[in-house]
């Protein structure tokens, strides 16, 4: 069976949005019957405590996680860049993902945002053929 990777981004300075992650990632458990990876691309801000409440639940549905810590640095520059460009803010999270493919070794991934609910199988989401496309994206309504 084939593995379904799926990554999150996580910046958490009040230590309260992975609880939204945790709910997104349970989503995906109960509904995909195939093997799911996890690959939680974060900063320091993502406690220990935290990293072991998702560990527990990963266990919980017999699938993987792996952590993958960057420097929230590079990230907090340019969100004052891009802010300083478009005048809007740009969360630091949210500029983790353009750097999914320099962190992840892995072919193929599907990013989700932790604010959703995932209520089918992400199979079918997966076994779409991307192969000639470099990214694929659902446009945010």
């Amino acid at each position: 069976m084939d593995t379904i990777h799926v990554a999150f981004c996580v910046h958490d300075e009040n230590g309260d949005y992975i609880q939204h992650t945790a709910v997104a990632m349970t989503s995906v458990f109960c509904n995909t019957k195939s093997l799911v990876r996890i690959h939680m691309i974060h900063d320091d801000t993502l406690r220990i405590s935290q990293k072991e409440i998702l560990n527990a639940l990963v266990r919980e549905y017999h699938q993987t996680i792996e952590y993958h810590q960057v420097d929230k640095k590079i990230f907090t520059d340019i969100a004052m860049k891009l802010k300083y460009a478009t005048q809007r803010n740009f969360s630091i999270g949210t500029l983790f993902r353009l750097a999914i493919t320099d962190i992840l070794s892995i072919d193929k991934v599907i990013y989700l945002d932790s604010d959703i609910i995932v209520n089918q199988d992400i199979q079918a989401l997966w076994s779409i053929d991307s192969s000639d496309f470099y990214i694929a994206a659902v446009r945010d309504l």
